[in-house]
């Protein structure tokens, strides 16, 4: 690490830097089973069998001067992959309704989530004649933590009962299965941020970001939880609900644990069809899950432009406006916003500093 800040340091700062002030807001969620909505009320809505969930919020203040940027942030991250069984169960025992007889459900999950603050230095340079990239260091002080799995299988049968077992690997800040009372822990760590774009020619160009692209958030004394989960006590009620009262053996203690985020990545190809109208392709991924779009943007004047995309997988539309230093964009795949299952909102805003040019 101090060698890449050596190179860095060697690099002469532009003898013309132009300063700023900006705040950028950043919110992206996603939820394949349930609306967005209803995942954050109980899970009451309609259900689509899926197998992915996350959410991604970050705000950043900060100044600009130069190639160098450095910047105040917080951010709230929450990542789940589960079998599509595991989410229907959630979903029946979470609006008491009835389960299917005679029949096998999958409990796999994963979650991940972590809540942090932290600082973040930034520095933007062109390696080649036309090729752009900027390279971003941030440390995080965290306070929230999910992070672990939980897999194995339940059984019903033709007579209300029934009968499985699963195995819990996690640590927490706080146990969201047997509510057991833990000291707070916190954790610290780094994270590294990429972005490159080429512009090959006058009307084709390139580029590519990749957030948290390495990333380490080192717990000490983080609460734990290793056991085995047995639901042989399990009935169902007199109405055919879910009853739960699960029985855990196996380990409940402290540990330290390095936790991971799924890297967050965005490449793009951009033709420039004239001075006003530019279309292109893009792909965004969060770990494993694609979202392939299309977009365009019209340029009115030099301060103004319009754009729109098509996200396919989410089946979501996205609409942007440009303005000077403002930068403004939102997708869904609802109208309404309450059934939505995607919902992403940007916003940039630069303000510069008169009279501060060298």
């Amino acid at each position: 690490m101090r060698s890449i800040w050596f190179i860095i340091a060697l690099v002469p700062i532009s003898a013309r830097a132009e300063s700023h002030f900006f705040t950028q807001l950043e919110s992206f969620s996603y939820s394949e089973p349930v609306s967005i909505n209803a995942a954050l009320d109980q899970l009451q809505g309609d259900f689509t069998p899926g197998e992915e969930a996350f959410t991604h919020n970050e705000i950043a203040l900060g100044f600009r001067r130069g190639p160098w940027s450095f910047s105040w942030l917080a951010r709230y991250d929450y990542h789940l992959r589960f079998h599509s069984d595991t989410a229907e169960l959630i979903y029946l025992e979470e609006n008491r309704l009835p389960v299917q007889h005679n029949r096998t459900y999958q409990v796999d999950m994963k979650s991940n989530r972590l809540s942090a603050q932290g600082l973040r230095l930034a520095y933007a340079f062109e390696p080649a004649m036309d090729i752009q990239m900027e390279l971003a260091v941030s440390y995080l002080r965290a306070s929230q933590l999910i992070d672990g799995k939980i897999s194995g299988a339940i059984t019903t049968d033709d007579s209300g009962h029934y009968s499985g077992q699963a195995w819990v690997d996690y640590v927490y800040n706080r146990d969201l299965l047997l509510e057991r009372p833990v000291n707070a822990a916190t954790g610290q760590g780094l994270t590294l941020d990429l972005h490159a774009d080429w512009q090959i020619n006058p009307h084709w160009a390139v580029g590519i970001t990749s957030q948290d692209l390495f990333n380490i958030i080192r717990w000490n004394n983080a609460p734990y939880t290793t056991a085995q989960v047995s639901s042989s006590v399990v009935t169902f009620d007199a109405n055919g609900f879910i009853d739960t009262q699960p029985v855990l053996s196996g380990v409940e203690g402290y540990r330290s644990h390095s936790q991971h985020l799924p890297v967050r990545t965005t490449s793009w190809v951009n033709w420039q069809r004239s001075e006003q109208l530019q279309a292109g392709v893009e792909l965004f991924s969060v770990g494993q899950l694609l979202f392939p779009r299309i977009k365009v943007q019209q340029h009115w004047s030099a301060r103004h432009s319009l754009g729109a995309s098509w996200d396919f997988k989410a089946q979501a539309l996205g609409l942007s406006y440009h303005y000077q230093g403002l930068q403004l964009s939102f997708i869904s795949d609802n109208i309404n916003i309450s059934d939505a299952h995607t919902l992403g909102l940007s916003l940039g805003w630069s303000i510069p500093l008169s009279g501060t040019s060298y």
